[in-house]
């Protein structure tokens, strides 16, 4: 049930994103914006069918379970519309890729919210908040003109390619760290250890060219498959251990 709300959730989320912002976001050459005004029909109806989606799988899931979610919904509704000061929460500072990875880092633990050990909470989200941290940064060297024309905070634009490779390895440096203070605590078997951290360092080989400019196939297809191929990591890794 969880899953379904959240695929649901992320759907309205991203489709409302792409609805509400194609006529700010919209220049010559664009396409990813000017699709969404071109086609903000199709665009509605989406909407109309992942919301009540999401809100009846809501209705199902534990409390605490729902206000982790509530939390990360607002701060993902007022990532896309203007709910403080009048501006979107991705339009204050370099705040864009902290709330991506705030809301993405959350989702790992909401099953584990009622566990008495909060080392296990605390690992599991600093290793993915540095995980998605570092997958976005790509995006914002990719976005850095479409930002720059928009006026909207940019981290690539703020600190430079350079820097931002640094951080970029310095990021994926915590998320190991984190995975292998996981293993040494006992919360995650070898197979997660050596896993995760195969896919780290594939995770900093497909990411560490940020002067290249790239396709939106990869951007679309390839980085994102990343966050499916840690979610099928663990899934594997979990019932491996349970089988055993």
């Amino acid at each position: 049930m969880l899953a379904a709300h959240v695929s649901a959730a992320t759907m309205f989320i991203y489709t409302c994103h792409r609805l509400f912002s194609s006529s700010k976001m919209s220049f010559d050459g664009q396409t990813r914006y000017s699709f969404a005004s071109e086609h903000n029909r199709v665009l509605l109806a989406m909407i109309i069918i992942s919301l009540p989606i999401a809100g009846f799988t809501f209705l199902y899931l534990e409390r605490l379970v729902q206000l982790a979610l509530i939390i990360s919904g607002i701060i993902s509704l007022g990532y896309i519309m203007p709910l403080v000061f009048r501006k979107r929460l991705r339009d204050i500072g370099v705040s864009k890729i902290i709330l991506i990875s705030l809301v993405w880092a959350t989702l790992p633990i909401v099953n584990i919210l009622d566990s008495p050990d909060i080392k296990l909470i605390a690992l599991v989200f600093i290793e993915h908040f540095f995980f998605i941290f570092a997958l976005t940064l790509p995006f914002d060297v990719r976005d850095q003109e479409l930002d720059d024309k928009a006026q909207v905070s940019n981290l690539a634009n703020t600190l430079g390619l350079k820097r931002l490779k640094t951080l970029l390895v310095l990021c994926l440096t915590l998320a190991a760290l984190s995975v292998f203070l996981l293993y040494y605590f006992d919360f995650y078997n070898l197979g997660l250890l050596i896993l995760v951290s195969i896919m780290l360092v594939a995770q900093l080989m497909s990411t560490r060219d940020l002067n290249t400019k790239k396709s939106e196939l990869y951007y679309l297809f390839y980085l994102d498959s990343f966050i499916l191929i840690k979610g099928l990591i663990y899934w594997i890794g979990i019932s491996a251990s349970q089988a055993f």
